[in-house]
């Protein structure tokens, strides 16, 4: 790690040699690790890139429009509605209506088809070990999909091979290129084999073969968390800052909330560098429940988890109460797309009720959810969506301009995303036209499926230790790397990438596998590198440790013993001896708050005068017979705090709608008031004065 960090800051220093790293990523924390602590601190951006881009230098120019996921995609459905028919293994003959769930496998093969052809030339016994029927399907894809890109006119960009010949028609500003940690960048075996290959492109590997890393294996995921949050404490704690921190979960998507509330507990900033998609929030939540809605045939619970949701800023929020307030009292439980047969209908247009205005409300609102869910076309699903919004919420609460208090919040995210969507739909639109498609069944199931595999990222972040994704990392030089969630499903990588097909029948060639590659290149990615794994998930499933370490013999099964503040907290609470520890800033806030609340004494002691209640003249008749039947019986064996409730304390079950309160917006009114407040008082006496305090109490109850 030292060596590899003296030699990209000494390339670097010379600011005559174009580096060249894996990703991005990695390409940003190199030149952020140089400008920290290199030898000048001032770096060329021109002087770093990427490999993808670097390698795109090396391939032709094409006039052509290249093809992207969403074109991909689009091919994938018209191969599914029309071409099924000719198909052996991508298809589903006993059940035609799942097929559209073949669109995204032949949608992922299709940039891995110039992989296959070549796994039929160089490497035919694994390429033999396939079905008949699979690779057949796949030449047959693989004839369409060329075809239609040359009447599309499109080129797919994986298919086209580095050439010398492409390089002079792109100006290179450096005599010499090194290329960092060439074993995992994308496509560099065949990049390597071109003809002619260029004497000024180096390369700088790795050569961990000196180099030590054991897998500390716990019996669960839970335990590994805390034991590894404990340390990173202790190396805050110590004055280790957290850029010299660096996190790498194994399955960072299944990991994140656990890591992220523990981490709280434990008083750890983190910064995940992964973002959520955007139906993660809340524009994307409400495109997910209009849909939610019509799959749902406008049934009460979906209704009425949209419609009382605080989190949409609707205009009429007393009228859609109302709404939800008949559902219940008339016991619907499904609409329906045709009047005839709709409950809400029903009720609503019945004598008794005459609730003209609900009736029109909900008609109109079920005209424009059919409507949107409907669409087939591009132009048609704006305005559903457009009117859908106008009709729904507070008039430009997401498309006008923002105030300046609403800058950084959860509201101008709203508003960027709701802006991201609607632009979305723009290139939604112009790839249908690339693909000579004017209209599309299932356009808006098929828009959200793009809008899931987007990822937003907000701009700003809290500073804390950065927590990066399995392979994202790969190539860092932090000064303490702790990689957590090391499993072999974690750790093992293919180059080949073949969908709807067992991978063992393929990829059991050494050459297809790049596992001991990554973890060669992660044993070098920091001064002190600490892996890890645990045999349990956190939802109870197994997993093993990974092969490599087996092989090497360097599993260790570390002696688990619970440590840290909030575990020296619970020991003193639990015992009678006071403990000493260094609480974490959170512990301190707490312990300042329950000094003023909950360690004072009580001024009146409920438990001075224990009350008395007669719970055997409860259970018993007035003969002193204790009352027994079948159904308490089953009560008391099933739950005998069910059976308390019941037949002691005669609790009955009811109905009843939760209080939503929405506390963020309690919270920037608030903070709207004391700015307001402390602004005021600023302009009325320049600073705080205690003679002025009835004064404060008047003007800070009239705002």
């Amino acid at each position: 790690s030292h060596a590899i960090r003296a030699i990209v800051h000494q390339t670097l220093s010379s600011h005559e040699t174009l580096c060249v790293f894996p990703t991005e990523t990695i390409a940003q924390l190199w030149m952020d690790d140089y400008v920290r602590a290199g030898e000048t601190g001032i770096v060329r951006r021109d002087q770093v890139m990427a490999w993808d881009r670097f390698r795109a230098l090396f391939l032709p120019s094409r006039s052509e429009y290249p093809a992207n996921g969403t074109i991909r995609r689009l091919f994938a459905i018209r191969v599914v509605e029309q071409k099924a028919g000719a198909l052996q293994w991508f298809r589903y003959p006993d059940h035609p209506e799942s097929s559209p769930a073949l669109a995204d496998p032949i949608a992922q093969l299709l940039p891995n088809l110039q992989e296959f052809d070549q796994m039929a030339l160089q490497r035919p016994e694994a390429y033999e070990k396939l079905p008949q029927a699979y690779r057949e399907d796949v030449h047959r894809i693989s004839g369409w999909y060329r075809s239609f890109l040359t009447e599309q006119d499109l080129y797919e960009p994986r298919f086209l091979t580095p050439s010398m010949d492409h390089v002079a028609a792109h100006e290179i500003a450096y005599a010499s290129v090194i290329v960092f940690f060439p074993e995992v960048c994308q496509g560099w075996d065949e990049f390597y084999a071109m003809s002619q290959f260029p004497s000024w492109i180096h390369t700088c590997g790795t050569d961990a073969s000196d180099t030590l890393l054991s897998l500390a294996w716990f019996p669960n995921e839970l335990m590994e968390l805390r034991d590894r949050l404990s340390r990173i404490s202790d190396l805050l704690d110590a004055g280790v800052s957290h850029r010299d921190i660096v996190i790498t979960v194994g399955d960072l998507q299944r990991w994140r909330p656990y890591l992220e509330q523990e981490a709280a507990l434990y008083g750890v900033p983190l910064t995940i560098i992964q973002g959520y998609s955007v139906l993660h929030y809340t524009p994307g939540k409400f495109l997910q429940a209009i849909q939610h809605i019509y799959t749902q045939r406008f049934s009460l619970e979906a209704l009425h988890s949209f419609l009382l949701d605080p989190r949409y800023p609707f205009a009429d929020k007393d009228l859609l109460r109302s709404l939800i307030r008949q559902g219940i009292d008339n016991s619907v439980i499904m609409g329906s797309m045709d009047d005839r047969d709709d409950r809400w209908v029903a009720i609503l247009h019945s004598r008794e009720q005459k609730e003209q205005k609900l009736l029109d409300w909900y008609r109109s609102f079920k005209q424009r959810v059919i409507a949107l869910v409907r669409s087939s076309d591009v132009p048609s699903l704006r305005r559903a969506l457009l009117s859908l919004q106008e009709s729904l919420f507070i008039p430009d609460i997401w498309s006008g301009e923002l105030p300046a208090d609403d800058f950084g919040t959860d509201q101008e995210i709203n508003v960027h995303l709701w802006f991201y969507c609607l632009d979305q739909l723009d290139e939604l639109a112009r790839n249908l036209q690339r693909c000579g498609m004017d209209r599309c069944d299932r356009l808006f199931p098929f828009f959200l499926q793009l809008l899931d595999r987007q990822e937003y990222i907000p701009q700003q972040r809290s500073a804390g230790i950065p927590v990066y994704a399995y392979t994202l990392s790969a190539g860092v030089g932090a000064a303490h790397h702790i990689i957590l969630g090391c499993t072999q499903e974690a750790v093992n990588r293919k180059r080949s990438q073949f969908p709807l097909i067992v991978e063992s029948m393929y990829s059991d060639d050494p050459d297809d596998e790049y596992t001991a590659q990554l973890l060669d290149l992660y044993r070098l990615s920091g001064a002190s590198v600490v892996c890890s794994g645990a045999a349990q998930a956190f939802g109870g499933t197994s997993s093993l440790a990974p092969s490599w370490f087996i092989d090497h013999d360097a599993i260790v099964l570390p002696s688990y013993t619970m440590s840290g503040p909030l575990h020296e907290e619970q020991q003193a609470w639990a015992s009678e001896s006071t403990g000493v520890w260094q609480p974490t800033f959170d512990q301190y806030q707490w312990f300042v708050q329950a000094q003023k609340t909950a360690l004072l004494s009580p001024r009146v002691d409920l438990a001075e005068q224990k009350p008395q209640l007669p719970l055997w003249n409860r259970v018993c008749g007035e003969d002193g017979t204790l009352r027994v039947s079948s159904t308490a019986l089953d009560a008391f064996a099933g739950c005998p705090m069910k059976w308390i409730s019941r037949y002691i304390f005669v609790l009955e079950r009811e109905e009843f709608s939760p209080q939503h309160i929405d506390h963020r917006e309690l919270g920037i009114i608030m903070h709207a008031i004391y700015e307001r407040f402390y602004r005021e008082v600023n302009e009325l006496t320049g600073v705080y004065q205690s003679d002025c305090l009835e004064m404060y109490r008047l003007r800070l109850a009239e705002i």
